[in-house]
């Protein structure tokens, strides 16, 4: 069951939505792997020319039909990564693929929602960063 995994102060947790497959993947998977550093481009040519800091390794996606039995979890959920805190993220995809280590990106919120009024039904949308020290792309093929 795809699912994010955390330690808060609490104690462990993980948010899923308690489906079963294929109702637990994680939609609108996103990956993004974006230079940091500065850019410029060259006045004759147009060239980019840039002196990059690090790769970046992001994913943005979406957690659907979380449960109103979960909103404790979504709550501390959203409060660990707001205070920097870190969560492993398992797709359950093809591959079994997880990212252990990975933060919120700075100036996003993954707020809850209640996305289905009708069977009281949550949705949480993430934005987050590989962080690892050996870090990859965010790869997730169901």
């Amino acid at each position: 069951m795809a699912n994010i995994a955390f330690t808060d102060a609490i104690g462990a947790a993980t948010l899923t939505n308690g489906k079963p497959a294929p109702g637990d993947r994680f939609s609108s998977w996103n990956p993004s792997s974006p230079p940091v550093g500065v850019d410029e481009e060259a006045v004759g040519t147009g060239l980019l020319h840039t002196f990059t800091f690090r790769d970046d390794y992001l994913v943005s996606f979406e957690l659907k039909q979380i449960p109103r039995t979960e909103q404790a979890i979504m709550l501390r959920l959203q409060r660990h990564l707001r205070k920097g805190g870190l969560v492993a993220v398992n797709t359950q995809d093809a591959a079994n693929r997880s990212y252990p280590t990975c933060c919120l990106v700075k100036g996003t919120n993954p707020e809850p929602k209640l996305a289905d009024t009708k069977n009281i039904e949550y949705s949480m949308a993430f934005m987050l960063r590989n962080v690892a020290a050996v870090p990859a792309d965010f790869i997730c093929i169901y």
